[in-house]
């Protein structure tokens, strides 16, 4: 199961964190975009069941998404990793929750990449390369 503070139904541009870090050096190295601000989000706009079938597929499993209240996802990091550990995340999405309109729902990467030309994961390229991971996690 995917649990996640967003609506089932809401596209949202989920982002492989190797690729933020990359977007982030590839911008601390352009010294010409100091100052510069950019929407930053994934190359697809993928709701929460289309996130769970393409999962699916990958994993070769049935995976469910389930979308919970901002504070029950805070409760199940702090419990999952340590007791406060879910209170920044949680905040962050909150501040989604109370801005629909943010970059993360809509972000156009096609500025971002022409400044920050930087190869961009697929999520099913992310998929195939994580899918071995979740594999050994189902098993151990």
């Amino acid at each position: 199961m995917i649990t996640c503070p967003i609506a089932a139904d809401e596209p949202i541009a989920w982002l492989p964190a190797a690729d933020l870090a990359a977007l982030m050096v590839a911008a601390i190295e352009h010294s010409a975009l100091v100052g510069a601000q950019f929407p930053i989000g994934g190359l697809e706009h993928v709701t929460g069941t289309e996130l769970a079938a393409r999962f699916t597929r990958a994993l070769g499993r049935e995976i469910h998404y389930e979308a919970l209240s901002v504070e029950d996802f805070g409760t199940l990091l702090d419990d999952l990793i340590a007791p406060g550990a879910g209170a920044a995340v949680s905040t962050g999405y909150a501040i989604l929750r109370d801005n629909p309109r943010s970059a993360l729902f809509s972000a156009d990467m096609g500025a971002v990449l022409e400044a920050l030309p930087v190869p961009m994961t697929t999520l099913d390229t992310w998929l195939a390369q994580m899918a071995p991971l979740f594999a050994a996690e189902r098993s151990a």
